[in-house]
C-alpha cells in the first residue's frame, strides 16, 4: 500500500477471485486435465489518496495463482492526455513518477488490460484507475501579480504612501472542506479599484465602488483579517505567509499545505484620487437619461465552487460586476450578478436572458431613482458582458418592477478598466 511519509510508494492491494477456463497448470496439484484454474488479482480502485508531484508511484494487480504465466498485460498511463513513462509493462506491477503539475485538479489516468494466452478470463479484463496529483509548489494566480520580480520583505511598510492615492487591487482566496466524502473547493477571484488614505502613518483603504468613504478600514487590518480567515480554513497549524514590496506595488501570499489560501496584490495607479476608469450611459423609461460619462470605476468578482468525489468532479461559476458613477450630482451604482458555466469571468463572454432566478440579477442604487433604487429582483432582460484581465465591457436591456409595481426599462452600456 501507499506510504506517503516512509518511502513514497503507492500500491493497490485488494484481492478478488476470478476463474480461468482451459490451459494447463505449470505445477500445483499436478492435475493435467485442463480443468478450471483459480487466479486472484487486485482490481484497481479509485478509493485512494492523492499523490505528490514527483512521487514514485507503484500500481499492482497483485496476480496470484496457477497459470499466471499465461497472462499478458497491456498498461496505459496518461497525464492530461500525454503518456507517462513507466516500467514493468509486461508484468502485473508498474512503477512511474507522478508528473509536475500546476494546481490540484490534474489526474493520472491508468488502464490495464489482461488476457490469457490459452483460456478464457472470466471477470473484468480491463481495469481503470484515476490518481489526483498534488502541486507541491502552488502558483499564485497570474492575475494577482503585476511584477513577478517584486522583492520579498519581512513585513509591509506603507508609511511612505501618499496622503491619497489610487490603486488596482487583486485578491484570490481558496477554501476547502470535506462533506460526506466530497471535497468542496471554493475559489474567489476579485479585481477592482481601491483608494488608499495615509494620515500620519495610519493607512486606510476603501473600494471606489463603495458609497462614499464609509466604511473605511485599516489596510493592514484588512489583510490580517483575511489571513486569520485563511488560517481558520487551513488544516495545518500555521500558514506560510510571504510579503513582497516595491516602489509602486506590494503583495501578500499565504499558502496552506499545497495550495494558495490567500493572495492579494496592490499596484499604484496614481498619487491622487482618480475615478475615470471607463464609460457609462443609461436610458430609463421614467427618468432622465445618463448621457455618456467617464467618471466610472468598479470591480469584478468570480466565484468557482468545485465538488470532487470518487466518481466525478463538477464546478459551478458565479460572477459579479459592480460599476459606480455619478447621476444628477449623486452616486449611482449598478450591480450585475449572474451564474453560468464560465471558466473565468476575466476571459469568457456571457450573454443571454436571465436563466437562473436565484442568481441572475440586476440592481441599481441611486437616491435619484427612488422607485427602482435597491430593488433586487429584475423581471427579465438581457445583458452581454465581455471580460478581460484589465477590464470588462457590457451592454444591458433589463426590465425592473418598480416600487409602484410598474415596469421600468433600463437600457445602457459600459466599459470598465482596472489599470
Amino acid at each position: 500500500m501507499f506510504n506517503r511519509f516512509k518511502n513514497g510508494i503507492f500500491a493497490v492491494i485488494v484481492s478478488v477471485a476470478l476463474t480461468a477456463c482451459g490451459g494447463s497448470s505449470s505445477g500445483g496439484s499436478g492435475d493435467s486435465g485442463g480443468g478450471p484454474q483459480n487466479i486472484t488479482f487486485t482490481p484497481l480502485s479509485n478509493n485512494i489518496q492523492p499523490v505528490d508531484e514527483g512521487e514514485e508511484v507503484t500500481v499492482s494487480l497483485n496476480v496470484r495463482g496457477d497459470s499466471t504465466n499465461d497472462l499478458t498485460y497491456d498498461w496505459e498511463v496518461t497525464f492530461e492526455g500525454e503518456e507517462v513513462p513507466f516500467t514493468g509493462g509486461d508484468t502485473d506491477t508498474i512503477t512511474f513518477f507522478a508528473p509536475e503539475t500546476t494546481g490540484n485538479a490534474n489526474t493520472i489516468d491508468i488502464r490495464a488490460d489482461m488476457d490469457l494466452s490459452d483460456g478464457i478470463l472470466i471477470g473484468a479484463q480491463t481495469q481503470y484507475l484515476t490518481i489526483r496529483v498534488l502541486d507541491l509548489d502552488p502558483i499564485v494566480p497570474s492575475f494577482v501579480i503585476i511584477d513577478p520580480n517584486l522583492p520579498e520583505v519581512d513585513e509591509l511598510n506603507l508609511t511612505q504612501l501618499a496622503s491619497f492615492s489610487t490603486w488596482g487591487k487583486r485578491v484570490f482566496t481558496t477554501t476547502k472542506s470535506l462533506e460526506n466524502g466530497v471535497v468542496l473547493n471554493s475559489e474567489r477571484s476579485e479585481v477592482g479599484i481601491n483608494y488608499i488614505r495615509n494620515i500620519d502613518g495610519d493607512v486606510d483603504e476603501v473600494y471606489c465602488y463603495q458609497d462614499g468613504w464609509q466604511p473605511i478600514r485599516s489596510l493592514l487590518t484588512n489583510i490580517s483579517t483575511s489571513l486569520d480567515t485563511a488560517q481558520t480554513n487551513c488544516s495545518e497549524p500555521n500558514l506560510e505567509v510571504k510579503y513582497y514590496q516595491g516602489d509602486d506595488e506590494f503583495r501578500v501570499v499565504a499558502t496552506c499545505e499545497n495550495y494558495v489560501a490567500y493572495a492579494s496584490g496592490y499596484s499604484k495607479i496614481s498619487d491622487e484620487i482618480q475615478s475615470d476608469f471607463g464609460e457609462l450611459e443609461i436610458d430609463f423609461d421614467s427618468y432622465s437619461s445618463l448621457e455618456k460619462v467617464t467618471d466610472v470605476c468598479g470591480l469584478t468578482i468570480n466565484l468557482k465552487i468545485q465538488e470532487e468525489s470518487e466518481v466525478q468532479t463538477t464546478a459551478e461559476y458565479f460572477n459579479v460586476v459592480g460599476i459606480k458613477s455619478t447621476y444628477q450630482g449623486e452616486d449611482i451604482r449598478l450591480a450585475f450578478l449572474y451564474a453560468g458555466g464560465l471558466n473565468n469571468v476575466f476571459d469568457v463572454e456571457f450573454g443571454g436572458p436571465f436563466g437562473n432566478p436565484d442568481f441572475d440579477a440586476f440592481t441599481v442604487f441611486s437616491n435619484q431613482l427612488p422607485t427602482i433604487n435597491a430593488i433586487e429582483e429584475s423581471e427579465n432582460g438581457v445583458f452581454d458582458i465581455d471580460g478581460g484581465l484589465n477590464g470588462v465591457t457590457g451592454e444591458f436591456d433589463i426590465i425592473v418592477t418598480d416600487s409602484n409595481s410598474s415596469l421600468e426599462n433600463v437600457v445602457g452600456s459600459f466599459s470598465l478598466s482596472f489599470e
